[in-house]
């Protein structure tokens, strides 16, 4: 792990690795959550960290009860205990053994019942398609070489209408150089996307990261992060931003907030595009959202069977599909597996 061409199996070993041995330095994100907490979030009282500080919002969660849910690279006996306190059918995956063992310690104090799985975040091959109706995905994103991957498996994974909590790091936060920043002092140093492979130096790589055991970290740019998410198919419904509360510990943190959130829900059905007389194009059934040039009508409650005037001869040409699309959601979903467009 010294040199900058490692494989992304050597990443994600090295990776396995520092996060064991971030459980033995406690680490914030490896510390599980107490018996007091699993208790509240029994009676539907918690609070869910993907960033720092700022609890994710009610409105952005599901019903609980009974919702399959995958906690995605979110070891460390907090999320997942917090969702199967609440009802939610859990499965927990990271790849850091010892963070499972977190999550797996909680279940076994506190009589939960929750899953897990080790593996690569980037490689949810153990699952099949439409596995989940919850994804919790809290920052960690940053220990591996690309993001896009992570956010295709999870639209595959996730079912029809569900939903996508994801925390993630501003690329800000790696333009800095990391020894002087420390010391509270912010000097630009680095290009963005960063990586420790590339933009450190053998020797300093050796210092900051392998020597203090730390796990390899990679920024990704704003268009893989929010505009991966995007292009896998997601839609976007929430989005808050947070910093650490120490400025102190956290220089940059006195100025701007490092850290994203974001709420995205998977189209409830595969959109159905249809042409008028004009060439003007229709897109059906993908959840009352206006694309540039683009006419997109929803089948969510309460149910619009509205289509502007102009695209009128579009859902005419489309009535029999246009029909399917407007039965109620139960019956779309029924529906789906049995008809392609």
């Amino acid at each position: 792990m010294d040199r900058p061409n490692c494989t992304p199996a050597n990443v994600r070993a090295h990776n396995r690795a520092a996060w064991d041995k971030n459980v033995e330095l406690r680490n914030p994100w490896t510390l599980a959550v107490s018996r007091e907490v699993t208790d509240r979030a029994r009676r539907g009282q918690f609070d869910l960290l993907l960033t720092p500080t700022k609890p994710v919002p009610k409105s952005w969660f599901p019903q609980l009860p009974g919702t399959p849910t995958l906690c995605l690279a979110s070891g460390g006996g907090q999320q997942g205990p917090l969702l199967s306190a609440a009802g939610a059918i859990v499965t927990v995956f990271d790849n850091s053994p010892r963070q499972l063992e977190q999550d797996r310690h909680v279940a076994a104090r506190d009589s939960l019942s929750l899953s897990t799985v080790e593996g690569d975040m980037a490689d949810l091959g153990a699952f099949a398609a439409a596995s989940f109706e919850l994804i919790v995905h809290p920052c960690s994103n940053c220990f591996v070489p690309d993001v896009r991957p992570v956010w295709r498996e999870c639209f595959r994974v996730l079912r029809p209408g569900g939903v996508l909590l994801a925390g993630f790091t501003n690329p800000v936060r790696y333009l800095f150089d990391d020894e002087r920043m420390e010391n509270g002092s912010l000097e630009v140093r680095h290009s963005i996307p960063y990586s420790d492979l590339s933009h450190l130096s053998e020797a300093e790589r050796q210092r900051l990261v392998l020597d203090r055991g730390r796990p390899l970290e990679f920024s990704h740019t704003l268009a893989d992060q929010i505009g991966g998410q995007l292009d896998a198919g997601f839609l976007i419904d929430g989005f808050f931003e947070d910093r650490y509360a120490d400025p102190e510990r956290d220089p940059i943190s006195r100025f701007v907030d490092t850290f994203l959130a974001t709420a995205r829900s998977s189209p409830r059905c595969q959109p159905l595009k249809c042409t008028d007389r004009l060439g003007r194009v229709g897109l059906l059934g993908t959840g009352a959202h206006q694309l540039p040039n683009r006419l997109v009508v929803g089948i969510d409650p309460p149910f619009s069977h509205q289509v502007s005037a102009h695209c009128r001869p579009a859902r005419d040409r489309c009535r029999p599909a246009l029909g399917w699309i407007e039965r109620p959601i139960g019956a779309v979903r029924a529906a789906r597996g049995a008809q392609h467009h």
